[in-house]
């Protein structure tokens, strides 16, 4: 109302009003918030904000020379050094989506070799199952009748030649009747379902009944055995051929003595069949999971090297791992783990 409530200066009588200060800021705040105008011949920016509750007014000025000054030291090299980092990063982004590019192409080439590989494996099966079995039960039969007809006629020699050749066709029945068990692992797989493995242990030493007689051997089962997710016909191939090894692979001096657990976890179950046998050199651990791999001679011990074979396979189907521990003399110990059904992927 005309009235000075404060000021710096020495006394009121000296104030004077903006426009006699600077008309052309004057001016330029009547008719807008924020703008420029011209004082001494520069350039000035101006912005102003209403004082709330009072017709006043808060002005802030600055020269346009001083707000817009040319870049000079860090503000100059700073936004190439910031473009530089942001064009190596885009390179680099670059590379990486490049050979994202190059997995996923390589990877459905993979899942396409994959796929012709298991329809070859389909038809060899078809084709060992009836083409080449057959020649062999030929080779046999013949054999068995000239061993019987005219075994005296083929003097010492042509037996021991004879006998030779049917053992060698009883040994190409085994590797075939080894990759056809091999093969079925995924061409004749079933559902996966909740199995209860004592009866799969049940059925397995059943199986093995005459083995176990011959050998006096004995199977221990660790406290009860939970159900657990699987195929229940590969599961029983599994611990059969796991127990069927431990049986086979004996001290002439012990008798064997085959431990068998199955623990619950949170991820699935963890299976473990361990035996006082003579075990093995742990560096051959991963070697014994390979097709037709024995570490001894076939005069030692029966087989055509494709139990274990079989055995990762189908925990590999099962999405799970196996596992051998052993020292030569001490005995093995076969780990396996399979994962529950729901976290298996959809079988299609």
């Amino acid at each position: 109302n005309g009235f000075v409530v404060e000021s710096n200066t020495q006394g009121a009588g000296s104030l004077v009003s903006l426009q006699e200060v600077n008309p052309s800021l004057a001016a330029a705040v009547a008719g807008a918030s924020h703008g420029s105008y011209v004082e001494d011949g520069m350039e000035q920016r101006f912005a102003t904000q209403d004082v709330k509750g009072s017709p006043l007014k808060l002005i802030l000025t600055v020269p346009s020379a001083q707000l817009y000054a040319p870049l000079a030291g860090p503000t100059q090299w700073a936004p190439w050094l910031l473009l530089a980092l942001l064009v190596v990063g885009a390179g680099y982004l670059l590379a990486v989506l490049s050979a994202l590019t190059r997995s996923r192409v390589a990877l459905h080439a993979s899942g396409e070799e994959l796929e012709r590989s298991n329809r070859e494996l389909q038809d060899f099966a078809s084709i060992a199952s009836h083409d080449l079995q057959e020649p062999l039960r030929k080779i046999q039969a013949f054999g068995d009748r000239l061993t019987v007809g005219h075994g005296p006629a083929l003097g010492e020699t042509g037996r021991d030649y004879l006998e030779r050749m049917t053992a060698a066709a009883a040994r190409m029945q085994l590797l075939i009747e080894g990759l056809l068990a091999y093969s079925r692992v995924a061409t004749q797989a079933q559902v996966v379902v909740r199995e209860p493995m004592e009866m799969v242990m049940t059925d397995v030493l059943v199986d093995l009944e005459q083995r176990l007689v011959d050998s006096q051997g004995e199977v221990h089962v660790d406290g009860t055995l939970p159900s657990v997710d699987a195929d229940p016909m590969q599961l029983r191939q599994l611990m059969q051929n796991l127990v069927g090894n431990a049986l086979k692979y004996r001290r002439a001096e012990a008798a064997p003595q085959v431990r068998v657990s199955c623990n619950e976890s949170s991820a699935g179950w963890t299976i473990e069949v361990s035996d006082n046998g003579i075990g093995f050199a742990q560096e051959q651990a991963d070697r014994i999971f390979a097709p037709f791999q024995r570490l001894h001679g076939r005069g030692a011990y029966e087989g055509t090297g494709m139990g274990l074979a079989i055995c990762r396979r189908i925990v590999e189907r099962h999405h799970g791992t196996i596992s051998a521990h052993a020292s030569p003399g001490a005995g093995a110990r076969f780990v396996v783990t399979l994962p529950r059904a729901a976290s298996l992927p959809a079988t299609p």
